[in-house]
């Protein structure tokens, strides 16, 4: 999955596929704009990451970097590798689609400072891809690419038209500037480093959780 500029490999470079996937596939997703998923037919998702900033900031800088900002670049963006029977991810796409109601509500009616707007789906099947300037058409939504996709025959800011029931995450940043969705990105913190970790939740506004205390006792 991506975060919009908004999914082995793993976000910041950890290494996250499983050798011995068996039968279960994995998806490649890209975390930010610029986020996606994997192959089915090879046993999972694709998840897109964003351009090279650190790990963690990469993905705040796609949602918050308007398209015409970037450059397309001859590599594609980084991924990161998901297995296709991940509870945790597999969640965060139902609720992503449960909610989808309230981001097309936003879309139609943009509340005073929402911006970002943004969603996610799986290209060819398997690339779990950011989209930004996003228009509602009937049952789709078009936009352009918020990732470069590994997927081959796509670009950088190309635009595509997806339907509603292939959204599989959406995202904008409330007036407050904290960062609404990104349910995909949320299931993936679990998997990095503490800072990173906390850079992103930083970046999104989202709270980071207490420190909990030592059970041990303290020296006497």
């Amino acid at each position: 999955m991506r975060l919009g500029r908004g999914h082995a490999r793993c976000l910041g470079g950890l290494g996250c596929r499983d050798a011995a996937m068996g039968a279960a596939r994995d998806l490649r997703l890209r975390l930010l704009p610029p986020l996606h998923d994997r192959r089915e037919d090879r046993g999972g998702a694709m998840l897109n990451l964003t351009p090279m900033l650190p790990p963690a900031l990469a993905l705040a800088a796609l949602l918050s970097t308007p398209p015409a900002a970037a450059e397309p670049r001859a590599e594609p963006d980084a991924t990161v590798d998901v297995r296709t029977d991940d509870r945790r991810m597999n969640a965060a796409k139902a609720k992503a689609r449960r909610t989808l109601p309230s981001f097309l509500a936003v879309l139609a009616a943009p509340p005073a400072g929402a911006r970002d707007l943004s969603f996610k789906y799986p290209l060819e099947g398997w690339e779990h891809i950011w989209v930004e300037q996003v228009v509602r058409r009937g049952e789709s939504l078009t936009g352009r690419l918020a990732n470069n996709p590994q997927a081959r025959g796509y670009r950088l800011g190309q635009r595509v038209t997806v339907p509603l029931s292939a959204v599989s995450d959406w995202a904008y940043r409330d007036r407050a500037g904290v960062m609404q969705g990104h349910f995909t990105t949320r299931a993936l913190l679990s998997q990095l480093a503490p800072d990173e970790a906390r850079q992103i939740r930083e970046a999104f506004g989202w709270a980071t959780p207490r420190r909990r205390l030592s059970a041990a006792k303290p020296p006497p």
